[in-house]
């Protein structure tokens, strides 16, 4: 995680805040809270209520927990001497790693910390989240740890002084009062952070930290804490599969690789992109083209010296250039090519307006057709009505027309065209009905589009977005559906963690069982930054100039996608398949010759699964989860899916 995220979350908070959006840290005291909604975002934010809360004994249910360990600290523990600390209470360290969505409880029978404060202490490698009591306050911190930037050194006899670099982002702190018997912290798929005592919310709070390690400290010498660290026993769930029910027939996935990042690849690494490209079938080529410097003659479709950069921090030119050598190769691996102007040329637009100039924007599209069928042998597959450029509806509905007349003209009648795709999908649904209000407009279109840009406004409520997917349906119905544009671009949300990764595959289960998209492209497939927060979350691989020049995965965002592209291919149709949890998300496919299922348990509780698709068994599984990468292996006799984990079957 790039050490600047800390600056870039608080100054987040405040926007989000000022914007009716999501609470991100509040603490919730003694009562739910109530809910708030914003017309765009549907988003919850908590409330404060009192400043103290009496604690209610707990009535716990113990029946649905496994133990974890049993453990006591304090006085009658002897102490033991801690290398640079001294002598200090013998800590707990749980063993294991823990998963990326969980939920952990501690029932205490003995809580007198008297002169010390309890501490139960959560690490990840970027930051961590701790929470103390010292008998009548709980305070949650949240810090990181993973940047010398963090700490202020003003005074230059600082620079030597210190244990390690660390800055608390966040802390709260809540009062209460009675016995105190349980605690549990949990994390889950929203990316909030929610601690209860005696069963009662107390605190609730955004964190997009991973934490893979736990350990419980006591710093008191007169006290003593002693009892059980429970985690949820998995639960019993089957999925049935019915290829009776039908749905749409996969194109496939992709989006754009920066073609300057592509040659700063060393042979070898080209040679690794390719096979890259084919392990995770990200074969559909979106062409980040030449738009402001493209010549009135066409000379400089893929003249390197175009190239530009875009605002992506001190960054170097990563777009706005073609390849037609690599659109030869995408094609040898059975992949496709998407063609689609941004800004026009502004000799192909009407001065001071933006407004095409219809001829010479047709005549654009023609001679990128024309040079691609020269270099490579083929059009593109599909081209566009420009990207992210609003029109108003009737130049639009000239492009279209003008445009598919000219390609069926000039011998490009296979050349399919999807409509302008809006940066979000609730702009996408006003221009799906000024395409949809021209019958031949509609007609002359094969795919409806649309970026999804504004799903991460409702990430801390995911579901809130199928109301944003409902408008969209409605007003595209009878045309198939291309996600055209994915990724994390919010400065929140600009980092590299497995949770926000894990958080989009969220909106991938969207993308295939609400909006049946044909095909998913995220925003770069491959890009060269010199700020890693932009390549963590823009980019699916990076170009990794340490090793010689490697491709190699940004964050765990290729992790998470390859879990659906990988074996989600081509020509394969979505069947039907019922999850009774709607915590645990199932998509199903067939064709081609094979059969996938995906899972993805976005719960705290794990779920040992039954699969049951009529006349057929699988042998083969891939996981992925925060230690591993897509990694294949038989499927075990007992299948359980752990949290914030992913499970993709297949033949």
């Amino acid at each position: 995680m790039n050490h600047r995220l800390g600056v870039l979350l608080l100054a987040c908070i405040f926007v989000f805040l000022a914007g009716n959006t999501v609470c991100m840290a509040q603490t919730v005291i003694g009562v739910t809270p109530p809910i708030r909604t914003n017309a765009f975002t549907n988003s919850y934010w908590p409330v404060k209520a009192d400043t103290s809360v009496n604690l209610s004994p707990e009535k716990a249910d113990m029946a649905s927990l496994d133990t974890v360990l049993s453990f006591r600290m304090g006085k009658g523990i002897p102490l033991v001497n801690v290398w640079g600390r001294g002598m200090e209470n013998p800590g707990v360290y749980v063993p294991g790693y823990m998963p990326s969505m969980f939920s952990r409880t501690l029932h205490l029978n003995d809580f007198r910390p008297e002169d010390g404060i309890f501490e139960w202490i959560l690490t990840g490698d970027h930051g961590g989240v701790t929470l103390q009591l010292d008998g009548h306050t709980l305070t949650v911190v949240q810090r990181y740890f993973d940047s010398f930037g963090f700490n202020d050194y003003k005074d230059s006899s600082r620079l030597i002084t210190g244990r390690h670099p660390e800055k608390t982002f966040l802390e709260t702190h809540t009062a209460y009062t009675g016995v105190l018997q349980s605690i549990t912290l949990s994390f889950t798929h929203d990316l909030m952070l929610r601690v209860s005592l005696n069963g009662q919310l107390i605190c609730r709070e955004a964190c997009v930290l991973d934490l893979n390690r736990e350990q419980l400290r006591y710093g008191g010498r007169q006290g003593s804490v002693a009892g059980t660290l429970y985690a949820p026993k998995a639960a019993e769930i089957s999925l049935e599969v019915d290829t009776a029910e039908t749905h749409q027939t996969m194109l496939g996935f992709g989006g754009s690789a920066s073609i300057p990042a592509y040659h700063r690849l060393s042979e070898e690494g080209k040679l690794a992109w390719w096979q890259l490209l084919k392990d995770y079938n990200l074969l559909i080529q979106r062409e980040y083209p030449i738009n402001f410097r493209l010549k009135p003659d066409y000379s400089n479709w893929d003249d390197p010296r175009d190239a530009a950069p875009h605002y992506y921090g001190d960054n170097f030119p990563n777009g706005e250039t073609s390849d037609f050598d690599y659109l030869r190769q995408i094609r040898q691996l059975g992949g496709e090519v998407v063609f689609e102007f941004w800004v026009l040329p502004p000799w192909a637009t009407r001065p001071g307006t933006g407004l095409p100039i219809y001829d010479r924007y047709v005549d654009a599209m023609l001679q990128y057709c024309k040079t691609s069928v020269d270099r490579t042998g083929l059009p593109p597959d599909i081209v566009g009505i420009q990207n992210e450029i609003t029109q108003p509806d009737t130049v639009w509905h000239q492009m279209t027309l003008r445009l598919r007349r000219a390609l069926d003209e000039n011998g490009f009648r296979q050349v399919r065209i999807h409509m302008h795709n809006a940066p979000n999908l609730r702009m996408g649904t006003a221009a799906a009905h000024a395409f949809r209000e021209n019958p031949a407009v509609w007609n002359d279109i094969d795919y409806t589009a649309a970026n999804l840009y504004d799903y991460q406004y409702t990430i801390f409520n995911p579901d809130a977005y199928d109301t944003v997917i409902d408008r969209f349906n409605a007003a595209t119905s009878g045309k198939p559906f291309i996600s055209t544009e994915m990724c994390m671009n919010i400065p929140v949300l600009q980092a590299g963690s497995y949770r926000l990764a894990f958080s989009m595959g969220d909106l991938y289960f969207k993308n295939l069982t609400r909006l049946d998209a044909i095909a998913l492209w995220y925003c770069w497939v491959l890009l060269d930054n010199a700020q890693p927060s932009y390549s963590a979350s823009r980019s699916l691989c990076k170009v990794d100039f340490e090793n010689g020049n490697m491709p190699v995965a940004s964050s765990f965002q290729l992790r998470v996608f390859g879990s659906f592209s990988r074996h989600i291919l081509k020509g394969m149709r979505r069947v039907g398949i019922r999850s009774p949890d709607p915590d645990l998300l199932t998509v199903a496919f067939e064709g081609m010759g094979h059969h996938t299922v995906v899972c993805q348990n976005r719960g705290t509780t794990p779920r040992l699964i039954r699969l049951l698709w009529p006349g057929l068994r699988f042998t083969q599984m891939e996981i992925t989860d925060p230690y591993q990468a897509n990694k294949r292996m038989e499927i075990p006799g007992q299948l359980v899916v752990a949290p914030g984990s992913i499970i993709t079957f297949f033949d």
